[in-house]
């Protein structure tokens, strides 16, 4: 027991002080082992749990980075939407101006034909 075996059993024969001794050292010894047990089962609930929150923190790193990669994607689709829209906008400025001006270019196109 001094060199830290804990699986040594002590016998305990007769009722004398030393038998006495002796099993007050075999029940601390069972308490020993008892409490050695728990902190190596506490151990390992730790190290299970510690294996959980690590799995389950590069999970929530992994959902932020495809978070952030599909936040940018809407916003690259938003601008290029934005592009479209103000080209589309001035596509149609324009053709509201050959609409108004149209009819007004033919009729000096076909005013110097009647002329001669």
């Amino acid at each position: 027991m001094r060199e830290g075996d804990l699986t040594l059993n002590i016998d305990v024969h007769g009722r004398d002080e030393t038998a006495q001794l002796l099993n007050a050292m075999k029940q601390m010894l069972e308490r020993l082992r008892g409490t050695v047990s728990e902190v190596k089962a506490g151990g390992n609930a730790i190290a299970s749990a510690a294996a959980q929150v690590s799995s389950s923190a590069q999970s929530l790193s992994q959902g932020t980075s495809e978070q952030a990669a599909n936040a940018e994607e809407t916003t690259s689709s938003l601008e290029q939407m934005n592009a479209s829209i103000t080209q589309n906008a001035e596509n149609s400025r324009q053709t509201e101006q050959m609409a108004l001006q149209g009819p007004s270019k033919p009729r000096r196109a076909a005013n110097p034909c009647r002329r001669r």
